[in-house]
């Protein structure tokens, strides 16, 4: 007999036995091997949360061959758990959380605060319904080259190096509202998407600083840029994006970092600030852009972008318009009343 392996979607595998003696049954062995070979054709396809459940299953039924390659499911498995546990996070309540603004109505832009207690580290974390679709938000966030020309507190941004379709490192500089009182902040970012489409209905971009001068650090050497006079660079230990399309139109989006703003004590006027001017601004600029863009109406240098990588726009957009949505909109941020689904 033999377990034949079904992944499904929000399990974590089902199985079933088959067969008998003198069949012609597959040995245990190729079944294994035809197991890790999906595992990394799924885990370099950016689907991630799938490729951690066959890891799983291949520790569990199949530790022999799981140990002939541990270097990769280790991999595997370490940023499965990483990503599980920033989602967890992300979407764990509102114990411990500051609410700086609330919104008016469901699906309007809310953000939260949360110094994290006994460190330098504080935490903030944003939701909203918007109505651009998902794909010209994605656009947005992926030409990091073209980040001040929508979003007004972004002083310079470049793209370092991409060394995958979905993976790339980027350096930003936020302008601060008074740099004679507080610096400008920069920071040299490691950005990886992953496709969750076919699981829960989402994209996640996962964030983190990239030492470029850490020698023990894993991932490529990288000189960032110079962020000049009265600029301080910050550390962003843990944050991601939470893109999930919605049935009735529109995009849910979801926001969480863990950021060292190098700053002993960080003074209310400057938490309202952010709250405020960088996630509620930055939020409404998102939206407002992605809709332009999509409407095609003008051409921009987003537009010239997808242009010239034509390729990856249209597989982006495939992957995205081949996703079910499930959940849906009452209201927009801005208040307009969503569609009937």
């Amino acid at each position: 007999r033999v377990l034949q392996y079904s992944i499904l979607p929000n399990t974590f595998l089902r199985c079933r036995m088959t067969g008998g003696a003198g069949e012609g049954i597959p040995d245990e062995s190729s079944e294994a091997q035809r197991l890790f070979d999906e595992c990394r054709r799924l885990f370099e396809d950016d689907k991630l949360f799938q490729a951690v459940r066959l890891e799983r299953a291949l520790a569990e039924l199949h530790p022999a061959l799981h140990a002939a390659h541990s270097e990769f499911l280790d991999r595997v498995r370490g940023e499965g758990d990483a990503v599980e546990k920033l989602v967890k996070d992300m979407e764990g309540g509102d114990e411990g959380w500051t609410c700086v603004r609330e919104g008016a109505f469901e699906g309007d832009c809310k953000v939260w605060y949360r110094p994290e207690e006994g460190s330098a580290i504080h935490s903030l974390r944003v939701s909203a319904d918007i109505e651009a679709p998902l794909e010209y938000l994605l656009v947005l966030l992926n030409e990091v080259d073209l980040f001040s020309k929508w979003l007004p507190f972004i002083g310079d941004s470049q793209a370092l190096l991409r060394p995958a379709r979905c993976e790339q490192y980027a350096w930003v500089k936020v302008q601060s509202p008074a740099a004679i009182v507080f610096n400008h902040r920069d920071c040299c970012l490691h950005c990886k998407a992953i496709d969750g489409l076919d699981e829960d209905g989402r994209v996640l971009v996962v964030i983190r600083s990239h030492a470029s001068q850490a020698n023990d650090q894993p991932g490529p050497h990288i000189e960032c840029p110079d962020g000049g006079t009265r600029t301080i660079r910050v550390e962003v230990k843990h944050a991601a994006v939470s893109l999930v399309p919605l049935a009735n139109g529109g995009t849910r989006i979801m926001a969480f970092g863990n950021v060292d703003p190098k700053l002993a004590v960080l003074p209310t006027w400057l938490i309202n600030w952010v709250a405020t001017k960088v996630c509620y601004v930055g939020v409404w600029q998102w939206d407002r852009h992605a809709r332009r863009i999509s409407e095609g109406k003008k051409d921009c240098a987003h537009r010239v972008a997808m242009r010239e990588k034509k390729d990856f726009y249209e597989w982006m957009t495939g992957r995205v318009n081949s996703c079910t949505a499930t959940f849906h909109a009452k209201a927009y941020f801005g208040g307009a009343l969503a569609p009937e689904a």
